[in-house]
């Protein structure tokens, strides 16, 4: 693997190491807000007044790591285009 010749490329592998860091990042931030909020509000008394962190840690979960998912798809389609174009203009 020559490293001026761009036969291969890295940002697949980037993106793969990319959407797990945000993955781990998020889920841990999302999960830390959810029970931040469940303990808050233990400790309150008053749990309606930690719903909405409650809420927007389920969203941090779920929706962060959704999105992430799904821009990575997209952008490493592009990659696999270009790998099905090369290998169609080969034969």
């Amino acid at each position: 693997m020559n490293i001026f010749k761009f036969d291969s490329f890295i940002v697949p592998k980037l993106l793969t190491v990319l959407y797990n860091i945000i993955l781990i990042v998020s889920v841990g931030v999302g999960l830390f807000r959810v029970f931040t909020g469940i303990s808050d509000g233990m400790e309150a008394n008053d749990f309606q007044s930690q719903i909405p962190t409650i809420l927007i840690g389920l969203g941090i979960t779920i929706l962060i790591p959704l999105a992430a998912r799904v821009f990575t798809e997209m952008t490493l389609i592009l990659f696999k285009i270009e790998e099905n174009t090369r290998r169609k203009s080969v034969k």
